[in-house]
């Protein structure tokens, strides 16, 4: 999923997925200055508790939401999880 937010000319772009060779969660976080952050979480609970406080975070620093999330096709697990 790609979601993004912005706060007046800064962007952020957050992509959520599913590695499935890996067996990992990740999130690469995208932002405005071109940097790229990638975070790969071994189970859901840890993955989840992430997604919740970066969440916060850009609430924290004024950044909003625009729009819904994109649904990608891929980056979703091949196989139902343990």
């Amino acid at each position: 999923m790609i979601w993004l937010f912005d706060r007046g000319q800064e962007h952020i772009r957050l992509h959520t997925a599913y590695d499935n060779d890996a067996k990992e969660f990740v999130a690469i976080v995208t932002w405005s200055d071109g940097r790229r952050d990638q975070t790969r979480f071994d189970t859901v609970a840890a993955f989840g508790d992430w997604l919740h406080a970066f969440e916060i975070a850009l609430e924290e620093d004024r950044f909003r939401q625009q729009g819904p999330p994109t649904v990608l096709p891929d980056g979703w697990p091949d196989k139902p999880l343990n």
